[in-house]
């Protein structure tokens, strides 16, 4: 899996491929949850995504949003909506991580919406009944649930599947 993602990152840098987009980390990331059958706030979109780069890009400037090194233009800022395929990879395993242990961001669409409706008031953006973790607690004992039930050769395969949902190309693929 790791020579995989790194022969698809130097192809990307050396401009002989293109990037990951935003849908296909959506994808990866809503397609494991369905795979655990988790809730529909363990979902993701497109703008959550991108809300997800963003924050990262104070944290990461060397590899957020920076594009293919054989084309980078430096000397004028930019935020490249295509991620290099180790950008997509550390996005879809963090995107994971905050559904599962961050109140922020386990909310359905219609949280989402009601969210977004709100002007700025003291409310707490945070699911109802959330506020002390119920829901990361219930992604935790999903995640576990699910990993105990899959065999190795199970969680390798998911791990293909995963890497084929970003568009990281496998041996001969």
């Amino acid at each position: 899996m790791k020579d995989r993602l790194v022969r698809a990152e130097v192809d990307f840098q050396n401009g002989k491929s293109r990037g990951v987009t935003e849908d296909k980390v959506t994808a990866t990331v809503n397609q494991l949850a369905d795979r655990f059958a988790a809730p529909a706030y363990a979902h993701t979109d497109v703008s959550e995504v991108k809300q997800l780069r963003v924050r990262m890009l104070t944290l990461y400037p060397s590899m957020m949003g920076r594009g293919p090194a054989a084309t980078r233009d430096d000397s004028k800022p930019h935020f490249e909506s295509e991620m290099s395929p180790v950008e997509a990879f550390h996005v879809t395993a963090t995107m994971i991580h905050q559904k599962i242990f961050n109140p922020d961001f386990q909310l359905t669409q219609q949280e989402k919406q009601d969210k977004s409706l709100q002007d700025s008031s003291s409310d707490s953006p945070r699911a109802k009944g959330n506020s002390h973790g119920e829901r990361g607690q219930e992604m935790l004992d999903i995640v576990q649930r699910g990993a105990s039930s899959m065999s190795i050769t199970d969680m390798l395969n998911q791990c293909g599947k995963s890497l084929d949902l970003l568009g990281v190309k496998g041996e001969g693929k």
